[in-house]
Parts: C-alpha cells; structure tokens; sequence
C-alpha cells in the first residue's frame, strides 16, 4: 500500500478519491508536520518547520522530479485558503513551492500578512531547507522579520524624489519622464503649460509668504480637476504643466481648460482682486516622435502667444 493510498485509508476516503480536498490536505499536513516558534517577537519570527519525507515526497517533488504532480498541483494551489495570507502575495509563494526540490535549499522572498488586528504587514521570509534521509525528514528553518517600516520609509524617500515640496505637485523631472513614456507608447496626447500673470508683483506686493499660498490654492485646484491618470506638475516658479495622456481631441481639451481656468478665478490675492492665468496647450497625434522637451517647448511657445495676447487667455500650438 503507497502512502496516498494508507492516507485514504485513515481519512475514510474512497479509493478514486485523490488528496485535493483542502480540508484533507490541511488535516495531513497538521497531523505530520510540526512548526516550531523558536523566537517571537514584535516584527521578528524564528522558527522550525519540520515534515516527514513521505509525506513532502507526495506533495513535493524531490531533485529527480519525482512525486504525483496532480497532488503536487492540490498543494500548490491550497495556499489561496490560507486567510492570513494576502491574495497579492499567493505568486511569490508559489514561485518558491515551484523550485521546491531544487539544488539550492536556500532563499528568501516577500509576503503580505494579514495580522490578527487586520492591518497589512510587509514580511521578508529568509529560510534554509536541510534534508535527512536517516531521520525522514525535511527541516525548513528561518526568519520572518518585519519590513513594514521600511518599505514605507522607502515609498516616502521615493515619493520625495518625484514631488514638489510646496505644492506636492509632481516636479519637473517626474513630468519630463512622464512625457516621455506617453511618446513612447504611441498614445498621444494633450500637455498644458500654464503660468500666473504678473505673479513676480505679487511676491513683491504681498511678500513671498502670500505668494506661496496662491501657488499651493492653484495647486488644490490642478488636483481636483483632472483625470487620475493625468499628470499635474509644478514645471518650476510659478508656472505649472498638466499632461493629458491619450487626449487628442482638441474640443474636448478645450472643455477641460475652460472647466479648469474657471476654478482658478476664485482664487483671490490679498486685496481681493482675482489671479489671472495664461495657458499654452500642444497637441500630440499618437505615433509622432519627438523629444519631451520639443513637447514643452511647443506648449510654451503657445503660452508665450496668450501673454502677448493680452494675458488671462489660453492659445493651442499650431
């Protein structure tokens, strides 16, 4: 009698029956393997996981790959009942049950834990796995430490990176790359250069303080009046950027600045007067290549037409 057959036998299954039941393989794998907590403290985990070779032999094929892989397959996939574990996580996992048997019985990898207040926790997994014929079994030994913090510090430093510090806008380099990725992909699409009229008298009248809250108040106004998907950037002073990705559509682009600029005349100076704004906006049909500065330049140059213009206008390139 084969193992799975004797495992059929003690779990009152029927012969045609095979090992996929999650509940079964969960009683198997309580039943014959044993997790030891050699440590547990807040963010860090030490512990032994030891299972009989008979039993890693059936859901785990061994260097030669041998082993039944439909129940192997039964294992693989019974990770997804595992409540604590994030469903993102569950392809990490199974990459490593993948190379299960393999020549190097070392590694690590990162997974999302659903913890008992149900907060969702970074863990890095580092193990080592030692085999003993003369005692049957697998010995799977490690650490599981908390990189939570760290990746959230990473994420801030990241973000940093990318933004404005006064608008949270994002910044000039981030918008560059953005503009660059859109030509590439062929898509096409609409960027707005815009900048504050006479802005410079504004510092100088009111004083950089209040200068500084008519660029954050424009700020708000970019974030709230455009798709997700687009890009709002302070291109640096007072001048502003907003990408429109897959927008080519000049009437609609139209729409949207108009809706737009006339948020923007609620924002007020000191005195009470309005702030006013002049737009440039360039157009890119998906397939032209060119440069993401040349996109710029093309949008500024329409900007330079509304201020010569009169000012408190928008002009499109071309």
């Amino acid at each position: 009698m084969d193992l799975a057959d004797r495992l059929r036998q003690l779990y009152n299954l029927d012969k045609q029956e095979d090992l996929e039941d999650s509940d079964i393989l969960k009683k198997v794998l309580a039943e014959h393997a044993q997790l030891k907590l050699i440590m547990g403290l807040p963010g860090l985990i030490t512990f032994e996981y030891t299972i009989p070779r008979d039993i890693l032999s059936l859901y785990i094929p061994d260097s030669q790959g041998n082993c039944n892989k439909q129940e192997f397959e039964s294992f693989r996939s019974n990770i997804e009942n595992i409540s604590w574990i994030d469903p993102g996580s569950l392809d990490a996992i199974r990459s490593k049950i993948d190379l299960a048997g393999e020549a190097d019985p070392t590694g690590s990898f990162e997974v999302l834990i659903n913890n008992r207040s149900g907060e969702k926790v970074w863990y890095r997994i580092c193990y080592s796995s030692v085999r003993s014929e003369f005692f049957g079994t697998e010995l799977i030994a490690g650490q599981a430490f908390s990189i939570d913090e760290y990746l959230k510090d990473v994420e801030s430093w990241r973000l940093k990176a990318i933004r404005d510090s006064l608008t949270g806008l994002y910044n000039h380099e981030h918008l560059l790359q953005q503009i660059s990725k859109m030509i590439g992909e062929s898509s096409g699409g609409a960027l707005i250069m815009m900048d504050i009229d006479n802005f410079k008298n504004i510092n100088d009248v009111f004083g950089h303080v209040e200068g500084d809250h008519v660029l954050t108040a424009v700020a708000d106004v970019l974030k709230s009046s455009f798709r997700s998907g687009d890009i709002e950037a302070r291109y640096g002073g007072d001048e502003f950027a907003i990408l429109l990705p897959t927008l080519t559509d000049k009437e609609i682009a139209r729409r949207k600045i108009l809706s737009m600029t006339e948020r923007l005349s609620k924002i007020k100076m000191p005195d009470g007067k309005p702030v006013c704004f002049s737009l440039g906006i360039s157009i890119l049909e998906p397939g032209v290549t060119i440069t993401a500065e040349d996109l710029v330049k093309r949008a500024d140059r329409a900007l330079y037409v509304a201020k010569t213009d009169g000012k408190n206008t928008f002009r499109f390139d071309g």
